[in-house]
């Protein structure tokens, strides 16, 4: 079955929710400034007894020591790396956390990013590919994703909606779709008639 990521959650009753949709994983973003930021302390709050979906925080070029207060302080279950972390630091991170899930996101403009892609994919769980900056609704030229082959399991984001989940899975073979602005009504306020219809169409 696909797996399906819902991120940039902004608040309890939509994390309750969406949860019970039967949604694999849930993103919260810690990242400063961008439209979806939850501020770490809210952190407990949206995720204490949230078991009906897996939670996930979203860094981006993050100290250790701000993975490790955030992971001491909330029950997660995965990290997402979004910036220019390197292979070391992601190793690092696994070796500290081997029973959380490691996502590292590489944003697609061109084939060369696809190799470097292939080299994460040694040292993480999971590659998330995603269009530029990343919760922008920017796609991916799917058609060059069609021989992707890393050596963990790959998700797909970018401009990802109900509309085009299918077809995305049915071109690129991705393991899962990891989406936000297509399931959304404005930044961090999801459209749960939109992932409803999202699971009918996929599931």
């Amino acid at each position: 079955m696909t797996t399906i990521k819902i991120c940039g959650i902004t608040s309890r009753e939509q994390a309750e929710t969406i949860a019970s949709l039967g949604v694999n994983y849930l993103g919260f973003i810690v990242v400063p400034g961008t439209p979806r930021y939850v501020q770490p302390d809210r952190l407990p709050e949206l995720t204490q007894n949230l078991t009906q979906a897996k939670k996930v925080v979203v860094f981006r070029n993050p100290r250790l020591e701000e993975i490790k207060d955030i992971i001491a302080n909330t029950c997660l279950d995965g990290i997402q790396l979004h910036g220019k972390e390197t292979i070391g630091f992601c190793q690092q991170l696994k070796e500290i956390y081997p029973r959380h899930l490691l996502i590292k996101a590489i944003g697609v403009q061109q084939k060369q990013d696809l190799e470097l892609a292939q080299t994460y994919s040694k040292v993480v769980d999971v590659i998330l590919l995603d269009g530029a900056g990343g919760g922008t609704g920017t796609p991916i030229d799917w058609q060059m994703l069609g021989e992707f082959q890393p050596s963990c399991r790959w998700w797909l984001a970018g401009g990802i909606n109900p509309h085009n989940a299918k077809e995305a899975l049915m071109q690129t073979k991705a393991d899962g779709l990891d989406l936000s602005s297509g399931v959304e009504d404005s930044p961090g306020r999801k459209n749960i008639a939109k992932i409803k219809s999202l699971l009918s169409v996929i599931r």
